[in-house]
């Protein structure tokens, strides 16, 4: 260890390097670590705010116990692709590095680490690690990359009706089945139209899934339309327990229950409707994917408006 080849070489007093390595470890703030020239961690503080490794799950190994390290795009990083191994191969300090460690209980921690070595030993050399957690940071960083890239589906859709103007539910349909399936993925969705109070006197399927019950294109009541247009405000469920009742009235024989609901008012100048959407998997309304469908909901609003208009001019 280079504090014992400090105390043999430099003469004088030799100041308890271990015990001051040991004071700085516990009160900084920071997880500190360090390795030895073969990479096995030799001492680090136990930080469980930033990562929650005891000492008995490192001390003598090359990596925590059962853990696993990853990249900053979330795939796994190898033992050997670690920074510090890195610094401790080359001798170059490793510094501002993201990383992840996913422990066996699923949870996922983020740091941003620098990796400094510290003396040559024989197989290399001996790295302290320096590591601030990021964990929140990164938790935002994700979440802001999934409300840009459901935004981005969002506006395909809102372009695909601009393109497309359309004038009939069928052309309605056709130029926003691809780019709303896209945006909802696994889901069942429909819009309905001309509601008056909770009855739906029109409903535009736009995707279903297999073994789920169909929508009914006939006039239905469907429960929690009414308080979504009344309120202009979306209902979301997304833990839906089986004695829940939702959605438009069924077809079919003991359909699969949907686990997940949203239902999105349309509120436009003249016409009022409802986006509807079913998965058969919980919590499949994340905040970005309600947030996109938000935004989304005037451009479907004003094609309803043109719809009513169409009709009104065909009759």
């Amino acid at each position: 260890m280079a504090t014992d080849r400090w105390n043999a070489e430099v003469p004088g007093p030799r100041p308890d390097f271990g015990a001051l390595l040991l004071s700085v470890l516990e009160q900084t703030t920071l997880r500190l670590n360090l390795r030895d020239d073969e990479g096995r961690f030799m001492a680090f503080n136990e930080r469980p705010d930033i990562l929650p490794v005891a000492r008995t799950a490192a001390v003598g190994r090359p990596s925590w116990d059962r853990a696993q390290y990853l990249r900053a795009d979330g795939r796994e990083r190898s033992t050997l692709d670690h920074p510090a191994q890195e610094a401790r191969r080359t001798g170059i300090a490793q510094v501002a590095k993201r990383l992840g460690v996913r422990f066996a209980n699923g949870e996922e921690h983020w740091v941003l680490g620098d990796f400094v070595p510290v003396a040559r030993g024989p197989s290399g050399y001996e790295v302290l690690s320096v590591l601030q957690d990021t964990t929140e940071i990164e938790t935002e960083r994700r979440e802001a990359v999934r409300l840009a890239d459901e935004l981005r589906r969002a506006m395909a859709v809102a372009t695909a009706i601009a393109v497309a103007a359309p004038r009939t539910c069928a052309a309605l349909v056709e130029a926003v089945r691809a780019p709303l399936t896209e945006l909802l993925p696994n889901c069942q969705a429909g819009i309905g139209w001309r509601v008056d109070g909770e009855q739906v006197s029109r409903m535009m399927v736009l995707s279903e899934l297999p073994g789920m019950a169909r929508f009914d294109p006939t006039p239905k009541k469907t429960p929690d339309v009414g308080q979504v247009i009344a309120r202009h405000a979306t209902y979301l469920n997304n833990n839906l327990g089986p004695a829940d009742i939702v959605g438009p009235r069924a077809i079919g024989t003991d359909p699969v229950p949907a686990r997940s609901a949203l239902l999105l008012p349309l509120n436009g100048a003249r016409e009022c409707g409802v986006l509807v959407a079913y998965s058969q998997q919980p919590d499949s309304f994340t905040p970005a994917r309600v947030t996109a469908l938000e935004a989304l909901a005037p451009a479907l609003a004003a094609s309803l408006d043109r719809l009513e208009r169409s009709s009104e001019a065909a009759a």
